[in-house]
This record gives structure tokens, sequence and C-alpha cells, in this order.
């Protein structure tokens, strides 16, 4: 395996290694997610990314465009398919604009409460034997990825509990 340090300084092998945990822990999650999630009642996982963008504001399609990286047209079918399913509504713009607003409805909030139980839930199976401070920084880790994700790509989604600070290191 190549070692040389790339422009950044850090070793090609180290990158590729990083590049396989991540492969390998996103079939895992998308395999024990994507069963879960077949059941009747639950949110996929995009359903369950676009309520938790809606959870404190109201958006416009637009909005949730741009947040998610994702165009218009695979927006508004999901935004349809949400709003069939009753979990969220299409409001007037609360400050007067023209575009139309999504806002999650009591029904959506209860389903993505249970969906986000669900999920710590799972993690909290998957996580048995770990000791607290691993999960702190394997927590800090994964806030600093998502930080170089977001800093480099542009996009930015929403938290519902706010990001761990990254520049405070753990004890320890």
């Amino acid at each position: 395996m190549d070692s040389a340090p790339g422009p950044d300084g850090v070793e090609s092998g180290i990158i590729a290694d990083v590049e396989s945990a991540l492969q390998v822990f996103d079939r895992y999650l998308s395999i024990v997610t994507a069963s879960d999630r077949r059941r009747p009642g639950r949110l996929d996982r995009a359903g369950y990314i676009l309520l938790s963008q809606l959870e404190s504001t109201t958006l416009a399609i637009s909005d949730l465009s741009e947040i998610m990286g994702l165009d218009v047209s695979t927006i508004n079918r999901r935004t349809a398919s949400l709003m069939a399913d009753r979990v969220i509504e299409r409001i007037p713009d609360p400050a007067g604009g023209m575009a139309r607003h999504f806002r999650i409805t009591s029904q959506g909030r209860r389903l993505l409460a249970s969906e986000r139980e669900a999920n710590r839930l799972g993690l909290r199976q998957m996580l048995v034997g770990w000791r607290a401070q691993d999960l702190s920084e394997l927590a800090r880790l994964l806030g600093q990825l998502n930080h170089s994700i977001e800093a480099s790509s542009g996009l930015q989604l929403r938290r519902a509990d706010p990001p761990p600070d990254i520049t405070t290191p753990l004890p320890g």
C-alpha cells in the first residue's frame, strides 16, 4: 500500500484506511437501517432527514433543496410523499413571500421522535461494551468529520442537537 504523503501531508495509506472503514460502516448502516425501515409506519432515510430539517423551522422547497444538496424535483417528490402521509403540510410563507413553505405536523413530530428513539436504541445495542470515553471520542470525531464535509461541500444540515464542540479536546 502506498504510504507517501499527499499534498496535505497525510499518508495515502491512512486515507485509504479511512475510506475503507467508511465504506464498511456505510454498508452496515444501510443494511441495519434498511431492514428496520421497511416496516410499515417507518420513515425511510430521506424522509427522516427531511423531517429533521423541518423540526424547528418552516422551509420552502428551494431551501430544502439547497440544505440537502438535492435537486428541486427530488425534493418535490419527497415532500409530496410526506404530505400524503400527513407528516408535513404546506403553508404560506410566514414572512409573507410568494414561496409556499413546509411545516412538520404533530403526527410528523411523533413519528420523528419515535424514529429518533429507535435509532438511538439501535445504536445503544450496537455499542454495548464501549467505554463512555470511547463513545465521546467517536461523537467528537464524527462531528469533526461532519464539519469538514460541510466546509468542503457548502452543505449544512440543521441538527436536532447542537454539533459537538470540535475545538475542545476530550480530557484524558
